[in-house]
C-alpha cells in the first residue's frame, strides 16, 4: 500500500485546526487544539520531522544523478627537442540509459612520430558512435536502477517518519497540556475552598465572642484555613511549573521561544469527551494494521532491502559487455558527408568476467536474505506489539470513561452530603466539625475529579497514538 504520511498528517492534523490572530496573551482560554496547531506549525522538533521528505527528495535527486549524461574531453601532448612525440586530444558524450545499454558518441584525433599505430586517425580526426549493451550481469538492473528505486522507496519511509515524529510529539505536548489543565484547575478549586474557609473562619470567630460557637470550633476553623492555605501554595508551585513546561512547546514564526502568559486558562475538564462506540476498536485495529507509520516504516524498510537482494541475485550472473561503435571520417574532397569506408569502418570488444567460486557474491546474497528476514520477523512483532497496545489502551479508556462517571456522581453525592449537614447545623443537630469533614470530603473528591478527567483525556490521546493516528481528533 503507498502511503502519503505528508497528506495523512495534513488531513488528520492540520487541515481543520484554526488558531485566530491574536496573541497568546491577548487570549483567555488556550483550548488543546490552537495549542497543538502551534505546535506542529512552529516546534523546532516538528520543522526538523518536516525536513525528512526534504531530504528523501534530495536523495532521488542524487539516485538520478547516476543517468545524467557526461560530456568528457581530453588532451595529452609530448614535445621533446623539437619533436612532437604524440598529441592526442578528443572528446566523448555518455548518456547511460534506463534498461542498460549505454550510448556513447565521440571524436578523437591522434598524431605524432611515437604514436601506436593503433591509435592513429586520419589528420582531420574520426568521428565514432555506438553502444554498449550488458548482456549479463546489469541487463535486468544494476546498482544506478537499485539506488534510484530504494530513493524513492526511501521518500515514502521519510513521510511515515514524519508522522511517526509528529505524533510523537503532539501525545508528549498533550499530556503536558493536560497536567497544566489539571495543575490549574486544581489550584482553582482550593482557592474557592479557602476562600469559603476564610470566609467561615470569620463567622465562627464572631460566633465565639457571641457564645454561639466554642473554642474548639475556632481552633477547627482556623486550623483548616491553614491546612488549606498550605495545599494552595503547593497547587500554585505545582501549576507554575506546568505553565514553563508547556511554554517549552510554544514558538513563535521566526523561531522564538514564547511562553504562556499566567492569565491563560485550559480547556473545562468538566465536559465530558464523546465515548467510542464499541465497533470503533475494530476500525482502530485495521488503521494500525494498514497505516501505523511503525509497521510502514518497517514494510518500507523491507522493500528497500528486497530490492537490495535483487541486486544481489543480479551480480550472480557473469560479465558480458558488447560494445560497438561505426567510425565515421571526414572526406576531404566532401566535408560534409561520410566516408564510403562508414559502413566498413568499426571498433567492436567483448568483455567477459566471471568468478569461478563466486563466494563473496553468494555471501552478499544469503546475507541480504537474512535481512530480509529480520526486518519481516521485527515486523511481525511491532504489528502484535501494537494490536496489543490498542486493546491494551482501549480497555483502559473504557473503564476510565466509567471511573469518570463514577467520579461525577461521587461529587454530586458529596455536596448532597455537605449541603444536608450545614442544614443539620443550622438546626442545631450537627457540629462544626462534621460541617467541616463533609466540606473536606467534597474538596478532595473535586480535587480527584479535575484529576480522573486530566487522565481521561491523556488516555484518550494515547488510544488513537497506540493505532497511529494524532493523539487528538481534529
Amino acid at each position: 500500500m503507498r502511503f502519503s504520511g505528508v497528506t495523512f498528517f495534513c488531513f488528520m492534523v492540520l487541515s481543520q485546526w484554526s488558531i485566530g490572530q491574536d496573541s497568546l496573551q491577548q487570549r483567555q482560554i488556550f483550548n488543546c487544539t490552537d495549542f497543538l496547531y502551534k505546535v506542529v506549525a512552529h516546534h523546532p522538533l516538528a520543522k526538523q520531522a518536516q525536513l525528512l521528505t526534504e531530504r528523501a527528495r534530495m536523495e532521488i535527486r542524487v539516485a538520478r544523478g547516476g543517468f545524467d549524461p557526461t560530456l568528457n574531453y581530453y588532451l595529452s601532448e609530448k614535445q621533446y627537442a623539437g619533436t612532437s612525440y604524440y598529441l592526442n586530444r578528443g572528446g566523448f558524450l555518455k548518456i547511460p540509459g534506463w534498461p542498460g545499454p549505454e550510448l556513447k558518441a565521440g571524436f578523437e584525433q591522434n598524431s605524432g612520430i611515437y604514436m601506436n599505430p593503433a591509435d592513429r586517425t586520419p589528420a582531420e580526426g574520426l568521428l565514432y558512435g555506438g553502444v554498449s549493451i550488458p548482456l549479463g550481469q546489469g541487463l535486468i538492473t544494476d546498482q544506478r536502477r537499485i539506488a534510484l528505486r530504494q530513493a524513492q522507496v526511501g521518500k515514502e519511509l521519510a513521510e511515515a517518519d514524519l508522522v511517526k515524529a509528529i505524533n510523537k510529539l503532539l501525545l508528549e505536548s498533550v499530556k503536558d497540556y493536560w497536567l497544566w489543565m489539571e495543575a490549574w484547575y486544581k489550584a482553582d478549586v482550593i482557592q474557592e475552598g479557602l476562600v469559603l474557609a476564610k470566609q467561615r473562619n470569620e463567622a465562627i470567630q464572631q460566633g465565639v465572642v457571641y457564645g454561639q460557637f466554642s473554642g474548639l470550633d475556632s481552633v477547627e476553623a482556623g486550623l483548616e484555613v491553614v491546612r488549606r492555605e498550605a495545599s494552595l501554595r503547593e497547587a500554585e508551585v505545582f501549576k507554575e511549573n506546568m505553565r514553563l513546561i508547556l511554554s517549552t512547546y510554544l514558538w513563535d514564526e521566526e523561531g522564538n521561544p514564547l511562553e504562556l502568559s499566567p492569565s491563560m486558562k485550559p480547556d473545562d475538564p468538566f465536559r465530558l469527551p464523546t465515548v467510542p462506540l464499541k465497533d470503533s476498536l475494530a476500525v482502530l485495529l485495521q488503521f494500525a494494521e494498514d497505516r501505523h507509520p511503525e509497521l510502514l516504516s518497517l514494510r518500507l524498510k523491507t522493500r528497500q532491502l528486497k530490492l537490495e537482494k535483487s541486486l544481489m541475485v543480479e551480480n550472480l550472473k557473469p560479465v558480458v559487455n558488447l560494445e560497438y561503435f561505426p567510425i565515421l571520417t571526414m572526406n576531404a574532397q566532401n566535408p560534409g558527408g561520410p566516408s564510403p569506408y562508414f559502413r566498413n569502418n568499426y571498433k567492436f570488444g567483448l568483455d567477459v568476467y566471471f568468478p569461478l567460486f563466486l563466494r563473496k557474491e553468494r555471501g552478499k546474497l544469503n546475507l541480504a536474505k537474512i535481512k530480509v528476514e529480520q526486518m519481516e520477523l521485527q515486523t511481525d512483532f511491532e504489528a502484535q506489539r501494537i494490536r496489543n497496545q490498542v486493546l491494551q489502551k482501549f480497555n483502559e479508556f473504557s473503564a476510565g470513561s466509567g471511573i469518570l462517571n463514577l467520579q461525577a456522581e461521587g461529587v454530586r453525592m458529596s455536596e448532597k452530603l455537605r449541603n444536608g449537614e450545614e442544614e443539620r447545623f443550622k438546626n442545631g443537630e450537627s457540629s462544626f466539625f462534621l460541617v467541616n469533614t463533609r466540606e473536606r470530603t467534597l474538596l478532595d473528591t473535586r480535587l480527584k475529579w479535575v484529576e480522573v478527567a486530566g487522565k481521561f483525556q491523556k488516555l484518550s490521546a494515547e488510544l488513537r497514538w497506540s493505532a497511529g493516528l494524532p493523539p487528538v481528533a481534529p
